[in-house]
């Protein structure tokens, strides 16, 4: 299971798919613990980070470093060092020496199937080379941005030299397709205790079996609404705003 952060607070915060630094800490030691009942290398859980908020180097480098967890950051590069409240590039750098990941978040968190074939190459050429540039690490994974994909994107993420591309599908199993291979991921949200994702993380069949359901009535929703009407009403539910997490409305 990859499990997918985003901003890390001090305090509680509204935005659906925050959580505070303490819940980090307690998600980080359950991962910790089962990578060591088992083993790091047979640990099916990966920790990984989306948009590159500077909240993720302020908190999160030293509790992974505390819990000797690895995670992969997907950094939407022309936020770097340019956009407040995001990370610089010295901190990535940091996060490459630390043994942690650096890896591709588009340029600017467009929505990739929104794209013309143009601009869909800029985000995913551009974010990719300047990455490598300024850290010195290949990139070959990125994260699509608000989750919305289709083949078109997948081709071109394999013309722009991704071979992993990571979705927003917690149930979808890897597989290869047009090219690269897809990776589902679990988001997570900020009403997710640390009891709870232990049992996710263990496979527990009843717990396992109620969030699928959610996520099925979530799809069946947005297929009845269409896409643009859902993500005005996920908008409002998930509390967006400038204040709790400006690149969810890029």
């Amino acid at each position: 299971m990859v499990l997918t952060y985003h901003r890390i607070t001090s305090d509680p915060s509204r935005y659906l798919y925050s959580v505070t630094r303490d819940q980090l800490d307690a998600h980080l030691a359950v991962v910790a613990a089962l990578q060591q009942e088992i083993g790091p290398d047979r640990a099916s859980s990966q920790v990984t980070f989306d948009d590159g908020h500077r909240s993720n180097y302020a908190y999160g480098l030293e509790l992974l470093a505390q819990h000797a967890v690895r995670a992969t950051f997907f950094v939407a590069a022309g936020w770097m060092g340019s956009r407040e409240g995001f990370m610089s590039w010295p901190e990535l750098r940091e996060l490459v020496a630390a043994g942690h990941e650096v890896q591709s978040h588009g340029w600017s968190h467009r929505v990739l199937r929104e794209c013309s074939s143009s601009e869909l190459e800029d985000e995913l050429v551009r974010s990719r080379r300047t990455i490598e540039d300024e850290l010195q690490v290949p990139v070959t994974a990125i994260s699509i941005p608000h989750g919305r994909w289709d083949d078109r994107v997948l081709r071109a993420c394999a013309a722009a030299g991704y071979r992993r591309v990571y979705m927003s599908e917690p149930w979808m199993r890897t597989q290869r397709q047009e090219g690269v291979e897809l990776i589902g991921r679990y988001m997570i949200r900020r009403s997710l205790q640390s009891a709870q994702l232990r049992r996710l993380l263990a496979g527990d069949r009843r717990f396992v079996f109620y969030l699928r359901s959610q996520h099925r009535l979530k799809e069946i929703l947005k297929h009845l609404v269409g896409s643009a009407a859902y993500h005005r009403l996920w908008s409002t539910v998930a509390a967006v705003s400038d204040a709790d997490d400006p690149a969810a409305l890029q």
